[in-house]
């Protein structure tokens, strides 16, 4: 398990990012940075499911997928 600091490294290897536990600016900009040219997967777990910030990391991510997927 890696902190979005260490994931500046080839783009072949896998990494795994907690992602939702942090809404700020400069952290999601990072985040989107470190999985910029990757393939993602997501798995999203919310124990109500209506905690704001792992929603709006799921919809952050989604949004990526959906944006490089459309190639």
């Amino acid at each position: 398990i890696k902190l979005i600091d260490t994931v500046y490294e080839h783009p072949a290897n896998p990494i795994l990012l907690f992602v939702g536990q942090n809404l700020s600016e400069d952290y999601l900009a990072r985040l989107l940075a470190a999985v910029e040219n990757r393939s993602i997967a997501a798995i999203v777990i919310s124990k109500s499911g209506t905690t704001t910030e792992p929603a709006i990391a799921f919809r952050l991510i989604r949004s990526e997928i959906e944006r490089t997927s459309r190639g």
